[in-house]
C-alpha cells in the first residue's frame, strides 16, 4: 500500500496557499450589473502534474494490490463526496442569491438581506479555509480518477 506520508506531501506541495493571505475584498457598489457575468467559482486552476499519481499508484500487478487500491479509493471517496457537496451547496446558494438580487428593488429590505448573504458567501469563497477545501476536493478528484483508471486497466487485462 502507498504511504500516507507520500500522499500528504504531494497534497501539501500542490495545494496549500503559498502566501498565507486571506484576501477578503468587498464589492458592494455596482453589484447588479456584475451579476450578469456571475460565475460559480469553478476556475480551471493550475495544471496538476499527473506523474506524481503514477509514482504513488503505478499499474496494478496482482489482486492484493487491486484490493489495496480499492480500499484507498473507498476511504477517500467519502471525503470527496462530502467536500464536493459542501462546495456545491455554497455555489448553489450564491446562484439563488444572485437571482434574488435581480428580482428585488435595489435598496429594499429583501435586496439588502440578499446582498448581505451574497457578500458573506463571496467572502467565504475567498477565505483560505474555503480555498483549501476546494483544492483538496480537486486533488481527491484527480487521485480518485487515477486510482479508478488503474483498477479498470487491471480488470481489463487478458
Amino acid at each position: 500500500m502507498r504511504s500516507d506520508l507520500m500522499c500528504q506531501q504531494f497534497w501539501l506541495r500542490h495545494f496549500l496557499p503559498v502566501d498565507g493571505t486571506d484576501d477578503i475584498s468587498s464589492s458592494v457598489g455596482g453589484l447588479k450589473p456584475r451579476l450578469k457575468d456571475y460565475d460559480t467559482g469553478v476556475e480551471s486552476g493550475e495544471d496538476l502534474e499527473d506523474e506524481d499519481f503514477y509514482v504513488l499508484f503505478p499499474s496494478i500487478v496482482d489482486e492484493q494490490e487491486r484490493l489495496n487500491y480499492k480500499r484507498e479509493f473507498d476511504q477517500e471517496h467519502q471525503e470527496y463526496k462530502s467536500l464536493q457537496a459542501e462546495l456545491d451547496s455554497i455555489n448553489q446558494d450564491l446562484a439563488e442569491l444572485a437571482l434574488a438580487l435581480n428580482q428585488h428593488p435595489e435598496g429594499g429590505p429583501q435586496f439588502l438581506d440578499a446582498m448581505d448573504q451574497y457578500t458573506r458567501l463571496k467572502n467565504l469563497k475567498k477565505s483560505s479555509g474555503y480555498q483549501i477545501k476546494k483544492k483538496r476536493c480537486k486533488y481527491l478528484r484527480l487521485k480518485l480518477s487515477h486510482i479508478k483508471r488503474k483498477i479498470s486497466e487491471y480488470d481489463r487485462r487478458p
